[in-house]
């Protein structure tokens, strides 16, 4: 039990992440949906420098990204949906499985309410890890944690490394560190959207070691767009103790419904003219 109780602080960094998300809407399931399912062994992935001539100042992405967080956020008024928790521990006591299944509302201006619906497997895991990661996002989306999450010059240190192309998405590649020191801050890799500065993909560490007994954990979550907004698909986090032993957690969204959005001030795609 000591092991298990060990892996609750991470998993709250691990969900601080998904509240990078304040807007949510149906999702439309990627044909990669399987290339997301594992991390990289070792370091981040390789890129090529490649500037656009029209925007190489990471300020200036910073900025734009700020702005379509805000739109997005203030046209989102309501949504439901449902998510799994699939855990899987290798290590002292052999093999440990744990499942939920949770009904998440949201309503403007920002109140996140998740419901637990089902739990299967191992009730140690299930009851002080994936029940506590819940609660840990419901915290996460509370004003001031979304504030010192927001992804924002003030927050992080950021260096442009290229450009890739995520599910045929072109995208800035920033590596960033945090500024501040809370227990949502991350240090990693972020892609954003060239057509609409959203957040697609997060992949990093927590910027401190959330428990003596952990040696490793890397996270990596995935972002699909629907209409004006970008929501959560998959998330993955991997944890390594010292003692030996692997805990796997992996986060599966959708389907999304009951999506109430106010019209938008401006279209997102004009943020890139700009």
């Amino acid at each position: 039990m000591r092991a298990i109780r060990s892996l609750f602080p991470q998993t709250r960094h691990a969900l601080a992440l998904i509240a990078l998300a304040t807007a949510l809407t149906s999702p439309a399931q990627s044909n990669s949906f399987a290339a997301h399912t594992q991390l990289p062994q070792n370091s981040l992935p390789a890129i090529t420098p490649s500037f656009p001539a029209q925007l190489a100042d990471v300020n200036e992405i910073a900025r734009r990204v700020a702005a379509s967080e805000d739109l997005r956020h203030s046209a989102l008024r309501h949504y439901a949906s449902s998510r799994t928790y699939h855990l899987v521990y290798n290590g002292i006591g052999g093999e440990h499985i744990a499942d939920l299944v949770v009904h998440a509302q949201y309503d403007a201006p920002g109140v996140k309410h998740l419901t637990v619906v089902s739990q299967t497997g191992s009730k140690g895991f299930g009851d002080k890890v994936l029940r506590k990661l819940v609660e840990s996002e419901e915290e996460a989306s509370q004003r001031d944690n979304r504030r010192a999450m927001a992804f924002t010059l003030e927050n992080f240190e950021m260096h442009l490394v290229g450009t890739d192309t995520l599910d045929g998405v072109p995208a800035y590649v920033l590596d960033v560190k945090p500024r501040g020191d809370n227990k949502f801050a991350y240090s990693g890799r972020v892609w954003i959207s060239m057509a609409d500065f959203a957040i697609i993909r997060v992949q990093g560490s927590p910027a401190h070691e959330p428990s003596f007994m952990v040696s490793s954990m890397k996270f990596d979550t995935h972002y699909v767009r629907s209409g004006w907004f970008w929501l959560p698909l998959h998330n993955q986090t991997i944890t390594h103790l010292y003692m030996g032993g692997e805990v796997r957690i992996t986060i599966t969204y959708g389907p999304y419904q009951e999506l109430v959005a106010s019209p938008a001030t401006m279209d997102f795609a004009t943020l890139a003219a700009k």
